[in-house]
């Protein structure tokens, strides 16, 4: 990798980072795509007019052949053998007379970025097509770097918003060790740079899960777990908050409706608080900075609990042969020094209950048995009391009865459990 390969990376260390505010976090589950809230009429005209603006500037800019590089007259520079009215951003055609319902949507994002100002809109959308081209962003999904950071990543299901949730876990990666190395070695350099070409990597893929559709869920939901991150590293991480938030910024605007880090140490939430000091509170609103003590319930706000992976508190497992995000999930509270029961009826004999229960944040005392309806039977002690904050479990119907499982709130605070069950036609006994 040459010096100027490099240098695309680190230049521009002070440049303003742009955000599209996020909305206000809402307790309350909502089924609801659309992110826009209603707006005065006056705002309305005001992003109608700003569209119509930009619409005709890059329709202009694209059919005179001068969106990607300008030369001293304007037209475009160099030999390039491609159509520019074919020219796309994330698979959504630019060229507004195509007609595409996800035009007006993409260039909407660059208006937000820039205050409703078509001119800048314009400049920072030809500087993003630019910066894409030179990178080779199109083709960055066809590279490898390496099972450390392609294992760092993954996306699973949807919030309660219908927004794509991308989960980045850097315990895993490789960028951890990078502090380990000399101040400008080659070795740091390398790492450094494949990193944040990963991180964008990881946002392309994202994008691709994104409904581009005026009433769609346009952008995508962040977490990030810092649960690994190393104590002595305070300085890269530095660095790659910055950079990867200029790169987005710039480059991705209105794509991540928000950050949420997790399981963040006492010291790295510190830095981060320093450091949001120096954005507007409309940036603020992007981030949320969760310690691991309330992980569970934090993610609950805006994810559904069969749709949350079971190692964040959730319902969710990667290969589940039982459950799927259809079935309907109950809700349960257990008041202070109190106990609740749940019981699942089984009118026939011959078949096999299987029950997911979860507990938000910390445990509870727990036990489960089989009563059958005949009282001359004997009673099933299918587990015995222990604490537990996550379990799965099931059972073989022998003989009409129920299902009970006792849920035992030692603690001071109420208790917030989340539990779903299924009825199968099948026998084996298990244990999750």
């Amino acid at each position: 990798m040459s010096e100027d390969d490099v240098s695309i990376y680190f230049e521009a260390e002070d440049e303003p980072i742009y955000f599209e505010p996020a909305a206000d976090v809402q307790e309350k589950n909502t089924e609801s795509c659309v992110e826009e809230t209603p707006v005065p009429l006056q705002t309305r005209y005001s992003k109608k007019k700003a569209l119509l603006e930009l619409r005709g500037k890059v329709e202009n800019a694209i059919l005179s052949e001068y969106i990607l590089e300008e030369d001293k007259n304007g037209k475009q520079s160099g030999k390039v053998e491609e159509n520019l009215r074919e020219l796309t951003l994330w698979n959504i055609p630019l060229l507004p007379s195509k007609g595409h319902e996800g035009t007006d949507v993409i260039l909407m994002k660059f208006l937000k970025a820039r205050d409703l100002k078509a001119i800048e809109a314009f400049n920072m959308l030809q500087k993003a097509l630019k910066w894409r081209r030179r990178l080779k962003i199109d083709k960055i999904l066809d590279e490898d770097f390496g099972p450390d950071l392609e294992n760092a990543g993954y996306i699973d299901s949807r919030d309660k918003k219908g927004h794509p949730v991308c989960y980045i876990a850097h315990g895993i990666s490789g960028w951890k060790d990078i502090h380990k190395h000399k101040e400008r070695s080659s070795v740091k350099v390398q790492k450094r740079v494949a990193f944040l070409r990963w991180n964008i990597k990881f946002m392309e893929k994202c994008i691709q899960h994104i409904d581009f559709r005026p009433d769609g869920a346009k952008s995508v939901f962040r977490v990030v777990d810092l649960y690994h991150a190393p104590a002595n590293a305070i300085k890269e991480l530095r660095f790659f908050f910055r950079r990867i938030l200029i790169v987005f910024g710039e480059n991705y605007p209105g794509i991540v409706f928000r950050y949420v880090f997790i399981n963040v140490p006492l010291w790295i939430f510190a830095y981060y608080i320093i450091q949001l000091r120096r954005l507007s509170q409309k940036a603020k609103n992007k981030f949320l900075f969760v310690k691991s003590q309330k992980v569970t319930k934090t993610l609950l706000k805006f994810i559904s609990p069969e749709n949350l992976p079971v190692q964040y508190g959730g319902l969710k497992r990667e290969v589940d042969d039982d459950f799927s995000s259809l079935d309907k999930v109950f809700q349960l509270k257990v008041k202070a020094n109190a106990m609740r029961t749940i019981q699942i009826p089984v009118d026939k004999a011959g078949v096999t209950v299987v029950w997911d229960l979860t507990v938000v944040n910390h445990e509870v005392h727990y036990q489960e048995e089989f009563i059958p309806n005949d009282e001359c039977s004997y009673r099933i002690l299918v587990q015995k009391e222990h604490k537990m904050k996550s379990v799965r479990n099931s059972f073989h119907i022998r003989e009409p009865g129920k299902i009970v499982l006792s849920v035992e709130n030692h603690t001071i605070k109420k208790k917030k459990i989340f539990y779903r069950y299924t009825i199968k036609p099948t026998s084996t006994n298990f244990t999750l």
